[in-house]
């Protein structure tokens, strides 16, 4: 829902009313009140995702949709894919699967990875990172870590690039930093992901100079947990 420019009510709209488009749209927001669900219904999208998501949950929306219409664009697909590389999707066979078919093939997953899991116990400081917790949205270890490399590869410097940026740029940077922790189990990223957000909302811009130092500890840490996680 939150885009520069055009937001995603705005979007929807113009693609509603300009474009006389009937295609399906799914608000995806850090917001999860009934307001933000309404506000996005009211736009003209057809359903609503609040972020940190679950993958399952996600998928039976998206297919919800996809299966809705009589023929699925070919470039829908792709850009469906490229929006959620970050995320586990299924590849476009199982995505045009039935709802039923693809309903059953998530039980027999969801069943794998909670056996899997109840295996698995969290060495590290479940603060910083709860495994348990990632494992719910990514199911196999094998998935998280490749993710948990590539998190770190993208983000190494981010307390840089916020230091660097100007207020607005920032809060959109600690938005994106946010969702991508959440969802990798890095609870302590995320959370002072937030209040970074709420701290470049502020006029004053004050503690944000504390919040960076604190973010940049965190990181560090956290990179010697995904370090010895994933070697």
């Amino acid at each position: 829902v939150q885009m520069p420019v055009m937001d995603g009510y705005q979007a929807t709209q113009a693609i509603r009313k300009e474009l006389k488009l009937d295609i399906p749209i799914v608000a995806l927001t850090a917001g999860a009140f009934e307001q933000h669900k309404q506000a996005a219904l009211d736009s003209g999208m057809n359903d609503f995702i609040a972020k940190p998501f679950d993958i399952d949950k996600s998928i039976e929306v998206i297919v919800k949709w996809v299966s809705s219409v009589s023929r699925v664009d070919e470039l829908s697909i792709e850009d469906l894919e490229l929006r959620l590389k970050n995320h586990s999707v299924p590849d476009r066979s199982e995505l045009l699967q039935s709802p039923s078919e693809n309903s059953e093939t998530r039980q027999k997953t969801s069943s794998t990875a909670s056996d899997k899991q109840s295996t698995i116990s969290n060495d590290f400081d479940t603060d910083v990172f709860n495994l348990e917790q990632a494992l719910t949205y990514w199911k196999t270890e094998d998935k998280l870590k490749k993710f948990l490399v590539r998190f770190k590869a993208e983000y190494l410097s981010v307390d840089e690039q916020l230091s660097q940026l100007e207020p607005a740029a920032a809060e959109q940077l600690a938005h994106k930093l946010k969702g991508a922790s959440a969802v990798l189990g890095l609870q302590k990223i995320s959370y002072q992901s937030k209040a970074l957000m709420e701290a470049y909302t502020l006029v004053s811009h004050e503690g944000v100079e504390q919040l960076l130092v604190d973010l940049k500890a965190t990181l560090n840490e956290t990179w010697t947990i995904i370090d010895q996680y994933t070697q």
